[in-house]
Formats: C-alpha cells, sequence, structure tokens
C-alpha cells in the first residue's frame, strides 16, 4: 500500500467555504475511479499580500521570508503539519532560499 498527499500552493484570496467543500468532493470522485482512498484535510491560509511565500530557488519546498512574518512559525498540530511544507527563508531580489538550504550553501 502507498501513501501520498496533494498540495495546492496557490487557491484565490475569495476561495469561498462552499468551494472549499465542493473542491474535496470532486477530489474524493475523482480518487475513487483510481481506486484510491481520501482520507483528510487541513487549509491554513497565508495571505500573499501579507507575506511573501516562494518556492526555495534550490530544493524547491515552499518557503515563508521570515521578514515578512509576524516571528517564527507557530507550533501546535496544524502548525507542525503545516511547516513539513511550509519553510522559514529569506527572499530578496526575486530569490528565496528556505534556511536549511541556505545554510548547507554557505558552510
Amino acid at each position: 500500500m502507498e501513501f501520498g498527499s496533494i498540495l495546492f500552493h496557490r487557491l484565490p484570496e475569495d476561495f469561498s467555504d462552499s468551494e472549499r467543500e465542493r473542491l474535496i468532493e470532486e477530489l474524493k470522485e475523482v480518487l475513487q475511479k483510481f481506486g484510491a482512498e481520501f482520507d483528510e484535510y487541513q487549509f491554513a491560509g497565508y495571505s500573499s499580500e501579507r507575506y511573501t511565500i516562494s518556492k526555495c530557488v534550490r530544493c524547491g519546498d515552499l518557503t515563508l521570508d521570515e521578514a515578512t512574518s509576524p516571528g517564527e512559525l507557530e507550533t501546535g498540530d496544524i502548525f507542525d503539519a503545516i511547516a513539513r511544507i511550509l519553510r522559514p527563508g529569506t527572499c530578496r531580489n526575486g530569490e528565496c532560499w528556505c534556511n536549511e538550504c541556505r545554510q548547507s550553501v554557505s558552510t
């Protein structure tokens, strides 16, 4: 048995709760066609107007520019799950580097 996940990088800012529910129902139907099961989902909103979020130029992970964030990523179940896909880092001159990649290059 294999497990996988689906990540949506950018949903429209005005994506409503009813649209979200419709999206989940349609995903369930598509997965059933391929013999797969839908288990659970989590949505977390980080406004692109408030935060700079982009892919790390080295590893491709989504990176949150620490200069635009209100502090370190919060902790707790939902935030721990988010931290696996949204890494703290630095964005300058149109390039974002997660802290892990930036440190590995500088050593």
